[in-house]
């Protein structure tokens, strides 16, 4: 199956998101415009994107659209798909393809290996634990669009949150190849 990533903006959605972190509601200006200028921009690599995620990961993509939502303020999550406004496009691919590498995992939950490596790095988060999969696949998906430096710059990024440089180190020391082949 070849899936489609269809950008979307939902003003109930985004309102209640906003509404929950206490900030009063107000439409993005420009909204239709950024939707329009994201989906432009992941089109150029949607197809190697979707393919990559598949070939790396040896999982099949179960479904044929995914709503990608945009939100004002947010921590993006995978199911639903759902990433922040960021005038920064080169990280805002860099989600989107976190985020569908989440996806691939959820739809193919049972060929997935639940390994414990706390005996082997001590106490780690259930955040950690689930990123140790998702960031060796990302890695590989990231040289495979982007090339080995920008991934550097990646990983770099999560220094400033433990759980989830604790899984990028993980990753480094362990050889994101190796866990793949060991979790899938």
């Amino acid at each position: 199956m070849k899936p489609k990533l269809v950008i979307s903006y939902s003003e109930i959605y985004d309102q209640r998101f906003q509404e929950l972190k206490g900030i009063k509601f107000e439409k993005p200006e420009k909204i239709n415009e950024y939707k329009k200028k994201v989906q432009e921009e992941w089109s150029k690599i949607e197809r190697k994107a979707f393919d990559s995620i598949s070939k790396v990961s040896g999982l099949k993509w179960r479904e044929g659209k995914i709503n990608c939502y945009i939100v004002q303020k947010i921590q993006p999550f995978s199911n639903p798909l759902t990433i922040p406004i960021k005038e920064d496009t080169e990280t805002l691919m860099e989600i989107i393809i976190h985020e569908l590498v989440h996806n691939i995992l959820i739809q193919n939950w049972g060929k997935v290996v639940k390994k414990d490596y706390s005996e082997k790095y001590g106490k780690i988060s259930n955040v950690t634990k689930i990123h140790i999969l998702v960031d060796a696949i990302l890695k590989e998906v990231l040289i495979d669009i982007f090339g080995e430096k920008r991934i550097k710059k990646h990983i770099k990024r999560y220094d400033k949150w433990p759980d989830y440089k604790k899984a990028w180190d993980i990753v480094e020391k362990e050889g994101s190849k190796k866990i793949i082949k060991d979790l899938i």
